[in-house]
């Protein structure tokens, strides 16, 4: 876990475009210290800047987990292996359904419990968990075009 403890991802890029903002006003306010020669603002506004820079780097750290944790499930659908518990704890946030499918699904995912047995313990069918799985994967294939369009793969 980061120093910013645990950081959903909608919170963590809501935070970084935060962080970029008041980085850009800090240097502004850095170019005019400097032209009126106030060495004392100047000096309060480069420390400013460089723990920004420093919670910008964890919180970057912190998206990239999101990104990896979502690449991951999405590379490893097809081969059948089950889904890391840290993977699936990033992206949890991102299924939108009941608490009780998301954790039918944890089961199946996480676990490798089979569609029935994760079924039989909310008294469902298998199908209404089967049902669940195109939209935890489509809800992860849409937010990883999301992110790609405003982390380009090269950054990460």
């Amino acid at each position: 876990m980061s120093k910013l403890g645990k950081l959903n991802e909608p919170l963590a890029l809501a935070a970084t475009i935060s962080v970029l903002q008041r980085i850009r006003a800090v240097k502004n306010e850095m170019r005019l210290h400097r032209k009126q020669g106030d060495t004392t603002k100047l000096q309060a506004c480069e420390k400013a800047l460089s723990e920004l820079i420093e919670l910008a780097r964890l919180v970057d750290i912190e998206i990239s987990h999101h990104i990896y944790a979502a690449q991951n499930i999405l590379e490893n659908r097809n081969r059948g292996q089950r889904v890391s518990r840290r993977d699936f704890e990033a992206v949890r946030h991102l299924i939108h359904a009941t608490p009780e499918r998301i954790e039918a699904l944890r089961l199946v995912l996480v676990e490798g419990k089979t569609f029935q047995a994760a079924a039989g313990k909310f008294g469902w069918s298998r199908q209404a968990i089967h049902k669940t799985l195109p939209l935890f994967y489509g809800a992860l294939e849409k937010r990883a075009d999301e992110i790609n369009k405003i982390y380009p793969p090269d950054k990460y």
